[in-house]
């Protein structure tokens, strides 16, 4: 096909995805607003009994019991992620992915062990990097409702509410993911567990790593005592200014990474355009020996220099 040829198809193709976006966004509205309820208000609206609604949200989330400390790596990267994955979907997802990716492969080399083995590795990562990349976005966003829920315990401590009481608040004020896990530990009080196991649960199954200040803050007050509401204020005030700070590290950093990125990129790019408009580009060195090697070399020099930049523009504060 020609340059002309191909800048036609580049085209169509933003047309019809920009004409899919529009007409997601607008079929999409009532599904933001019911993203609004937390899935345990949810789940509540069509189930009474409260132990119902705890066993239907654990047995979505993949949780068998009350306590969470003996999960596998990838349940709890699942479980963490929010998603309402069981190991059955896991391995067809994994299945379905590797599927897709060896009949590209098997276009361009034919389908053979050597596909199928690249496949199956390919499908694997891939979807081990979106349930990691869903964890992620869930965790930040947990991070940036941490001080409202503070905000909501201290109010409700300060009106006279125990904490149990305080802890439902925030079920019911919140959305996800805070709302549930707030809401599933408020239930797991309400059926015998204590509150510092029915703590270290939640931390377990959100995994963000600001939530222990707020679990160790009541674990020690409630055995020495003190005033809480005071304690969760200046706790709230910390986690802002640490997230202040974070933001304007993210700020500050933003030309290290894009550079990572666009450095990255560029060599794979070059590659791709130039064997679209000159196929015959490398036709002269593909058969030499030494490709492989310096291709190797090339190859292993970008990854060291993406984690060099890593390390210069992600740091602990």
């Amino acid at each position: 096909m020609t340059t002309e040829d191909w800048l036609i198809f580049g085209l169509l193709f933003g047309a019809v995805f920009l004409a899919v976006q529009g007409l997601y966004q607008y079929l999409g509205r009532d599904v933001a607003r019911k993203k609004q309820i937390n899935r345990r208000l949810s789940v509540s609206e069509t189930t009474e009994s409260r132990t119902k609604v705890l066993e239907q949200i654990r047995r979505e989330r993949g949780i068998g019991g009350a306590d969470n400390r003996e999960f596998g790596w990838l349940k709890r990267l699942v479980i963490q992620s929010g998603l309402r994955m069981t190991t059955r979907n896991f391995f067809a997802s994994v299945i379905a992915a590797g599927l897709v990716v060896t009949s590209g492969l098997g276009l361009l080399i034919g389908v053979n062990a050597l596909s199928a083995g690249i496949g199956g590795v390919v499908g694997f990562v891939l979807v081990l990097g979106y349930i990691a990349y869903t964890r992620y976005r869930r965790i930040s966003k947990f991070g940036e409702q941490l001080p409202e829920v503070l905000d909501i315990i201290v109010r409700s401590l300060r009106a006279g509410h125990p904490l149990p009481v305080s802890l439902n608040l925030v079920a019911r004020e919140m959305t996800d993911p805070a709302g549930s896990e707030f809401g599933m530990t408020g239930d797991e009080l309400a059926y015998g567990l204590d509150i510092k196991t029915a703590l270290e649960n939640m931390a377990l199954r959100v995994g963000n790593d600001d939530l222990l200040f707020l679990i160790t803050a009541i674990s020690i007050q409630s055995q020495t005592g003190g005033n809480l509401a005071e304690i969760m204020s200046r706790l709230s005030k910390l986690l802002r200014d640490r997230f202040k700070l974070s933001r304007k590290v993210h700020a500050l950093t933003s030309e290290g990474r894009y550079s990572g990125m666009f450095l990255s990129l560029l060599p794979i790019l070059v590659f791709l355009l130039l064997n679209v408009l000159s196929p015959s580009y490398y036709g002269g060195v593909a058969d030499d020996p030494k490709v492989p090697y310096i291709v190797g070399t090339a190859l292993v020099l970008l990854a060291i220099g993406n984690y060099v930049m890593y390390k210069m523009v992600n740091f602990k504060y």
